[in-house]
């Protein structure tokens, strides 16, 4: 899912200084993600498409498509204030940026890496 060595090559750094900003990535969109959520329950569209666009800008860092592609779906829709089930879509980038936490983890096995709901 996350070739690192092709991330690292492709933004000119280091696995080591990758795998370091793949972490930085993660735990900020994981603050972002419980803000959306909270957002979502309010429903304040403003805020929802705030924390969304946030997710999106860590994620474009890194060339995270998967996460790109459900955060912009997400701006896309709260834009226009569409009537949507985003409960499934939040379990779907939930999953998304779980699935990242993995591979993280499995870079980093010495540390318990997990993204959490805050």
């Amino acid at each position: 899912m996350v070739d690192i060595v092709k991330i690292a090559h492709s933004l000119h750094l280091s696995v080591e200084e990758a795998i370091v900003r793949f972490e930085e990535v993660l735990t900020v969109a994981q603050v972002w993600f419980a803000e959306l959520e909270d957002a979502t329950i309010e429903k304040d569209f403003t805020k929802m498409r705030h924390a969304a666009h946030q997710i999106a800008l860590e994620a474009e860092t890194l060339q995270l498509y998967p996460i790109i592609r459900l955060t912009e779906e997400l701006e896309l829709l709260t834009t226009f204030r569409r009537e949507t089930d985003y409960n499934a879509l939040l379990e779907k980038l939930y999953t998304t940026l779980s699935l990242h936490f993995q591979a993280m983890k499995k870079l980093q096995p010495e540390e318990s890496v997990k993204f959490l709901r805050l």
